[in-house]
This record gives structure tokens, C-alpha cells and sequence, in this order.
């Protein structure tokens, strides 16, 4: 099993280095757990609210700006 051979392998290294080595580790499940979420969909919250008529109307609070 991997494992074993990873204790194996970590029996006599020093902490410095075994700490690297759980880092990067952690690394590599965050990079997993990343490819596992799901994507995101475009127009899952089409219908769901409407935009006023006049949006791209200005606003009264910024005409001495324009």
C-alpha cells in the first residue's frame, strides 16, 4: 500500500522536509477538490427578476458629474 511505503520512505528526514512534503500534499487535495466542483451554468436565474425600464437611464445624483 502507499501508505506504507510513505511512512517508510519519511523514517529518518528531517522535519523541515516532511513538512514540505504534507504541504504539498495538501496542495495536490486542494487542486482534486477543485477539479470535483461542478462548472458553473449560464440563465439558471433567467425570469427570476426583472430590470426596471429605465436602467440605463441617468441618475439624478450624478447630472452635475455629466
Amino acid at each position: 500500500m502507499v501508505i506504507d511505503i510513505i511512512n517508510k520512505e519519511a523514517f529518518g528526514v528531517s522535519e523541515e522536509v516532511l513538512n514540505e512534503v504534507l504541504n504539498y500534499m495538501l496542495f495536490l487535495k486542494s487542486k482534486e477538490n477543485e477539479n470535483k466542483k461542478t462548472k458553473r451554468k449560464a440563465g439558471i436565474y433567467k425570469g427570476m427578476f426583472k430590470v426596471g425600464d429605465d436602467f440605463d437611464e441617468p441618475l439624478e445624483d450624478f447630472l452635475e458629474y455629466m
